[in-house]
């Protein structure tokens, strides 16, 4: 329960420092690193390097789930999968942030839409299989 206190004081000081900032930081990428910025530059860099190790373990610890996902055994398969991923993600890490969020964001809307089609369809065609007895 506290965590999601902190959670929630934490989402609304950084809403408030954007409110406080808001006609200059509309033109940036990462609008929290300009408000660091006018703490100093240590702050900046401090909050830019935090961004930076967020991304890189939530990139790791996707790889790692797709990897196992696709090659639950281990060994080879999983290896080679994870090998896969980080080739396939390499060129991605060379795009801008706004570009990266402009082409993934639709996507996985588009993939949500999909999901979501099939969990609606999924009890009609379950009860389509049980009744002609496909099992």
């Amino acid at each position: 329960m506290y965590k999601r206190q902190v959670l929630g004081a934490t989402a609304g000081l950084i809403t408030l420092a954007g409110l406080a900032h808001y006609p200059q930081i509309t033109g940036y990428q990462v609008p929290i690193l300009l408000i660091a910025g006018f703490l100093g530059e240590t702050w900046r860099h401090a909050l830019g390097g935090l961004i930076w190790l967020a991304i890189l373990t939530t990139a790791i610890a996707d790889a790692h789930g797709f990897a196992s996902r696709l090659a639950p055994g281990g060994g080879w398969r999983y290896r080679a999968v994870g090998l896969a991923t980080i080739i396939c993600a390499l060129p991605l890490a060379k795009m801008d942030f706004s570009r990266l969020v402009q082409l993934l964001y639709p996507l996985f809307g588009y993939a949500g839409l999909i999901i979501l089609v099939a969990l609606l369809l999924a009890p009609f065609r379950l009860k389509w299989i049980t009744r002609y007895h496909f099992f």
